[in-house]
């Protein structure tokens, strides 16, 4: 089965860890993998369970596994499918290439610097969040919800003597923007902030 493989590299488990979390041998996990063996069907739905995919995708019914939230290049090529765009539109339009445009459709890209996926959203007419699947997580919708909130309240009046000049700027950029664009751009900021932090 090889979307056994695929399911298990893309969690970042060894097949010995799969095995032991499964219950089952070590050889048997492997003779299923590698399609020597097929698993019953008590087995084949608790291995769908356990990479909360279906057992369709298991079995190769589906090409693509349903459960699992679309990567940032199955998002792009949706949309630029969905506005019938070849490859060669979406770069042009993008100011980039075809293969760049199959490089991140297929994942052999994935770190895709923000300002070229913005561009890419403007092309698709979709937001850069829907692409990069921020939109579908609980922290950007709790971020949109703050940013709507920072629309219907204002801050009290010692916060600006908390500020300096640079703070209280960036403060009254951020009110500027729409509830979407500041929720993009405060989970764009913490990741930011986060990846500055692991260096």
């Amino acid at each position: 089965m090889e979307s056994l493989k695929e399911l298990r590299e893309k969690a970042g488990k060894s097949m010995r860890l799969t095995a032991e979390d499964l219950g089952i041998p070590y050889t048997t996990y492997v003779s299923y993998e590698k399609g020597a063996r097929e698993p019953n069907s008590e087995m084949l739905v608790k291995i769908a369970e356990y990479y909360h995919t279906t057992t369709d995708f298991l079995l190769g019914r589906l090409a693509r596994n349903s459960m699992a939230a679309p990567t940032i290049g199955e998002r792009i090529r949706d949309a630029r499918e969905a506005r019938k765009m070849s490859q060669e539109e979406l770069g042009r339009a993008c100011e980039t290439t075809k293969q760049t445009i199959y490089k991140y459709e297929s994942g052999l890209v994935t770190n895709i610097p923000l300002d070229r996926l913005e561009a890419i959203a403007d092309a698709l007419g979709v937001s850069s969040a829907y692409l990069a699947g921020w939109d579908s997580t609980e922290e950007y919708r709790a971020l949109h919800h703050i940013a709507e909130d920072m629309y219907t309240t204002k801050a009290p009046g010692r916060m600006a003597e908390d500020l300096s000049t640079e703070e209280l700027e960036i403060v009254s950029i951020l009110r500027k923007m729409s509830p979407e664009q500041l929720a993009r751009e405060l989970a764009y900021l913490r990741q930011a902030s986060a990846d500055g932090q692991d260096k």
